[in-house]
């Protein structure tokens, strides 16, 4: 086969490997995004779960432990927002 007919058999492969590699780095961003939106629900709903928890409790270790456990989320979400 000359050189010609070659470049002509194959000529399409590069294309449609570069339009494989764009279609998933963009399932591959999509997907990052709908990670950290879910991780983000997950903290805010834990953070309100637990600062419900704080309001139904008279005071003492419990609603201490809690309160640190909700400090600890309010760090997580501000790192997540960096």
């Amino acid at each position: 086969m000359t050189v010609s007919k070659v470049y002509h058999r194959y000529r399409n492969v590069t294309f449609h490997v570069h339009e494989a590699n764009k279609r998933l780095r963009e399932n591959y961003v999509r997907q990052r995004a709908l990670i950290h939106a879910q991780n983000q629900r997950q903290l805010a709903h834990e953070r309100a779960v637990v600062r419900d928890r704080i309001n139904h409790m008279h005071g003492g270790v419990q609603q201490a432990f809690l309160r640190m456990r909700l400090a600890h989320i309010d760090r997580q979400m501000q790192m997540n927002d960096e």
